[in-house]
């Protein structure tokens, strides 16, 4: 549904729970959650496809994974979170982009990826595809820049099976009632309590 954070993509969940399966299509294996399967062909429009064998969720545990359109490689991760109401059961993990993407990378030293500047727009890091730098991710008219250019990436390397419209819940800032993206960012703190610190701050502010 956010498309713009798949360049910080660093893992898929899957549900140690659910029960996957294979489905077949033109020489290729795509792996889905079982009791999702006839939504994903639905969705895809495929004709000939067929089911093939089935695995929990857990048996795919830390198997490899290469990004779509950048050079990293990612692995598959298990999350209770990760759920068989719709999609495939197969979830983008962005630690750099979303609270519980963000705890899962930590809990399983994830890469806290996060390009997007102040600005919102893509940072030219030496990682990011030199079509998405500088694009934006906040919306005008309905659109995002970035998230179109991520759209057209994965179109033209084959990796978009299928799209459509979604209406997708964002926060807003209560003070300037404009919308918030979710990215990690470094912070520091002091420990005043530690050295005679406080009373060194106090003695300056004096």
């Amino acid at each position: 549904t956010t498309p713009w954070t798949i360049p910080s993509n660093r893992a898929v969940a899957l549900s140690p729970s659910l029960t996957y399966v294979e489905v077949l299509h033109e020489g290729k294996k795509y792996i889905v959650a079982q009791s999702l399967a006839e939504k994903f062909l639905a969705a895809t429009g495929w004709q000939g496809a067929t089911l093939g064998a089935t695995a929990e969720g857990k048996s795919f545990e830390g198997r490899a994974l290469v990004h779509p359109f950048m050079p990293v490689q990612g692995r598959v991760v298990m999350a209770d979170f990760v759920s068989a109401e719709d999609g495939t059961g197969c979830v983008h993990i962005a630690p750099g982009h979303g609270q519980e993407d963000y705890t899962l990378g930590r809990q399983l030293g994830l890469e806290i990826y996060s390009p997007i500047q102040d600005d919102g727009r893509y940072a030219d890091d030496g990682l990011i595809p030199a079509v998405l730098v500088g694009k934006t991710t906040l919306e005008k008219n309905g659109k995002s820049e970035a998230n179109e250019a991520v759209i057209q990436l994965l179109t033209a390397s084959g990796h978009l099976l299928a799209q459509k419209p979604h209406s997708h819940s964002y926060p807003f800032c209560w003070r300037s009632k404009t919308p918030i993206i979710f990215r990690a960012v470094e912070q520091w703190f002091v420990g005043l309590d530690r050295g005679n610190m406080r009373q060194k701050v106090l003695s300056a502010v004096d």
